[in-house]
């Protein structure tokens, strides 16, 4: 027998949208309790929506889809959003010449996709990137740039994802270019 459900009025659906896109606002900065962190992921992993022994980025990946089916559930226009993809995309702007070798290591690192293009930015931007969730001020000024773009498994606000973004950025810097910043 499929689960009944009832529709929840839309004032109940924009108040739980509002929770859900603060609490992972929260947890994406570093500023949610350890405890509260641990006692989402339980409750996720017991209701099925995680997996045993899910981590922060995955809570993060979990919560964010939550957000995507109430905005859905609101009467958007959308469809009915699929899971996200659990990966990060960071991005380098590295000079021309140096994309190549650039490309080879983060391949040797393990990225699930390597893309190179045309810089799509100029001048400054404000990208999430810092300790936190801190948003940082980068430049997108290398001579001859071209955008590389790498994904990997790390979600904020896991460790990881933080040493991942140590590591493009010695990276970028050993190329002649820059880490730029991350999306999910």
């Amino acid at each position: 027998m499929e689960n009944r459900t009832r529709a929840l009025p839309y004032d109940d659906l924009a108040a739980l949208l509002q929770v859900v896109a603060i609490l992972d606002a929260h947890l994406v900065s570093g500023e949610l309790s350890p405890d509260l962190t641990h006692d989402l992921i339980r409750r996720m992993v017991t209701g099925g929506a995680l997996p045993e022994g899910a981590s922060t980025g995955a809570l993060n990946g979990v919560l964010s889809d939550l957000a995507q089916r109430l905005h859905w559930a609101m009467g958007t226009d959308m469809d009915y959003p699929t899971a996200t993809s659990r990966k990060a995309n960071y991005q380098l702007t590295i000079p021309a010449d140096a994309v190549a070798a650039c490309v080879a290591a983060l391949r040797a690192a393990g990225a699930d996709e390597v893309h190179d293009g045309p810089s799509r930015s100029s001048g400054w931007e404000m990208l999430p990137t810092g300790p936190g969730g801190a948003l940082e001020r980068h430049s997108s000024d290398v001579p001859d740039g071209r955008a590389v773009t790498a994904a990997f498994p790390e979600l904020a606000p896991d460790p990881a994802y933080q040493q991942r973004i140590a590591w493009l950025t010695l990276l970028a810097q050993q190329h002649g270019g820059q880490y730029e910043g991350a999306t999910w």
